[in-house]
Formats: structure tokens, sequence, C-alpha cells
């Protein structure tokens, strides 16, 4: 978004729009994508104090992630619904916005993305069943009482005692 600065009015102006989802460019990872069915999207309100342009409203965009659990690609969305940005104007005419707010939606993806999370689908993750599966078969094995086996019967960390002996 390229804003005329001599174009603001006083009492500021709203901004609606799409950008293409290619902006996100996120380069050669596998664990995330541009949503092809879901835009860059921004709604603002923009207005100059002293010498700084002054944005509030909301940003988003469609992403494809990989679950850090199942890894299975799902749809989610990055929605920054208090967004607000502040940008010093120092004796510009226009200032190109699209690579502050590129970078303010990369920083909003989550660091370990769940599928069972997404707030576009409805996803069951394969990667909690799978988690659930092993504490129920580590529960059985160690017996009802939950307890590890006694000293005369194995119990889980024998597999660790062999990493002590050199002559395993």
């Amino acid at each position: 978004m390229i804003v005329d600065l001599t174009k603001i009015p006083t009492e500021g102006v709203h901004r609606q729009g799409c950008y293409e989802r290619e902006i996100l460019d996120f380069g050669d990872k596998d664990s995330v994508r541009a949503d092809p069915e879901k835009s860059v999207w921004y709604d603002l309100h923009l207005w100059l104090v002293g010498d700084e342009l002054v944005l509030a409203g909301q940003i988003g965009a469609g992403v494809l992630l990989v679950c850090a659990r199942c890894m299975e690609e799902f749809r989610d969305e990055v929605n920054l619904l208090d967004y607000r940005l502040e940008v010093a104007i120092e004796d510009q005419v226009s200032i190109d916005l699209t690579e502050r707010i590129r970078e303010d939606i990369l920083l909003a993806l989550p660091w370990y993305p769940n599928c069972a999370a997404s707030t576009v689908g409805n996803y069951q993750c394969t990667g909690l069943k799978a988690v659930d599966e092993l504490a129920d078969d580590n529960s059985r094995s160690a017996g009802d009482s939950g307890e590890h086996q006694s000293a005369g019967g194995s119990d889980v960390w024998s597999v660790l005692d062999g990493l002590s002996d050199p002559k395993n």
C-alpha cells in the first residue's frame, strides 16, 4: 500500500483492500505457504500526527501451514485485529507500507502450528491421537497403578541402563 501523504486530511482517511498473496513470499519453506483461496487484506484508518503516519485497524492473511504434530497441511488465518503502526515521515511525500504489513503478518505466524487449533477448519490432528495412544501404551506397560514395574521385572528405564555399560 503506497500512501500519498499530501492527500491525507487532518481527520485522516480510511483505507480498505487486498494485496496479492505473493507479497508474503515465504521463499523455499515447506512448512508455510500463502493460501491460494484467501488473499492478504487490510482495513485501516490513517492519519498524520506530528512527524508520523499512524495506522490503526485490522490486517490479515490466509495461510497453509504444516502441523508440527501430524505433519499434515492445513488452512488457517492470521488476523491482527488490533493492528497499530507508527511510521516516521522524514520529509517524504509518499510511503510504501507493503513490506511493514508483510513483516507483521509473518511475525504473527505460530512457531509450532497445530491443525487442531485452526481458526478456519475443523481438523482432527492425528498427531494428538498418536500421543494419546503412546501414553495409553506406556500406562498399560507400567501396570494399573501407573508406577514403573518392580526391580525384579523389566521397567521402562532398563533400556537406558545399557548405555553406561561399555560392554553393551
